[in-house]
């Protein structure tokens, strides 16, 4: 175990339980997710990908969500403490570890350090739970699409004029 873990942990400490959320930052952040939204169509593969999920999961699935600008550029410091306060809490994070170290050891270190840590005021008793979405079994899916197969043909087409290169799904 290094020597410096116990510090590293102590700031570590200190982000989860008092984060800085200076708007300068944000707004960095806000920049290079811009920039990601107004480039996510340049790769084919991706365009693909994002319309597949909304077919196989439909419009309003968590899992075939995409980030707007509209939704990055109203984003303020305190949205994110608000996220935090209901999301980031001890009993329900997971913290992993990887190198050369004495497990047991690195236990008590862990335990010294982040030991103290509790859920914010104002939290809930009980943590958040994630949102939970019933997803069909592969099996139903490829039952429901083999059956609207033998009912008719469906093909998704996505026109990109001038386009590098092209994606096939099947």
């Amino acid at each position: 175990m290094s020597e410096d873990t116990p510090e590293i942990l102590q700031l570590l400490y200190e982000l989860l339980t008092q984060p800085a959320l200076p708007q300068d930052k944000l707004d960095i952040v806000k920049a290079q997710a811009r920039n990601a939204i107004e480039h996510r169509d340049d790769n084919a593969s991706s365009v693909a990908r994002r319309e597949l999920y909304k077919l196989l999961y439909g419009q309003d699935s968590i899992y075939a969500r995409t980030s707007t600008l509209s939704g990055i550029a109203s984003m303020t410091p305190s949205d994110l403490a608000s996220f935090i306060a209901a999301w980031q809490r001890p009993d329900s994070a997971i913290l992993g570890l990887v190198g050369d170290f004495d497990s047991l050891q690195m236990m008590g270190t862990i335990k010294q350090v982040l030991g103290p840590w509790s859920p914010a005021s104002g939290q809930r008793q009980q943590p958040c739970t994630r949102p939970q979405e019933r997803l069909q079994d592969l099996p139903e899916i490829l039952t429901t699409v083999q059956g609207q197969q033998q009912q008719q043909r469906v093909i998704h087409l996505i026109d990109r004029p001038k386009a590098g290169q092209s994606s096939v799904f099947a």
